[in-house]
C-alpha cells in the first residue's frame, strides 16, 4: 500500500529505503518462486528497517521463498527458516537464527573476536 505513494515521484526522490522497497517491488511483478536480496537493510536508516523487514515477511508469507545475504546478524529476521554464516569465504555455521545468536563462536564472529 505504501508503494503507491510513491508511485508520482520520480527514483531520485525517493529516500534508500524507499528504493529498496520499491525493487523488491519490481522483481516480484516477474512472479519469482524466489527472491534473491542482497544486504536488504545495507545504508538504511534505523527507522525504516522495520517496515523493510515487515515486508519481507509479508512476501514469505504469500509463498515466495527469500534467500538473503546480510552481513548484519541482528537484521535477520526471525522468520527465516535457516541461517548460514560464512567467515572468509568459508561456512562456519548453519542452523536456525536462535541457533546462530546462542553460539558462542558465531557471536565472536560477528563481534570481530575470533
Amino acid at each position: 500500500p505504501k508503494l503507491r505513494d510513491y508511485a508520482t515521484r520520480g527514483g531520485s526522490q525517493l529516500s534508500g529505503g524507499e528504493r529498496k522497497m520499491v525493487s523488491i517491488a519490481r522483481a516480484l511483478t516477474l512472479d519469482a518462486e524466489l527472491l534473491l536480496l542482497d544486504e536488504p537493510f545495507e545504508g538504511l536508516s534505523p527507522a525504516i528497517i522495520p517496515s523493510i523487514s515487515e515486508g519481507i515477511a509479508s512476501i514469505r508469507r504469500l509463498g515466495h521463498g527469500i534467500l538473503m545475504a546480510e552481513s548484519n546478524i541482528h537484521h535477520i529476521p526471525e522468520y527465516a527458516d535457516r541461517l548460514y554464516v560464512l567467515e572468509r569465504g568459508e561456512i562456519i555455521f548453519g542452523g536456525t537464527p536462535a541457533e546462530a545468536h546462542a553460539s558462542v563462536d558465531v557471536m565472536n564472529v560477528i563481534s570481530g573476536a575470533a
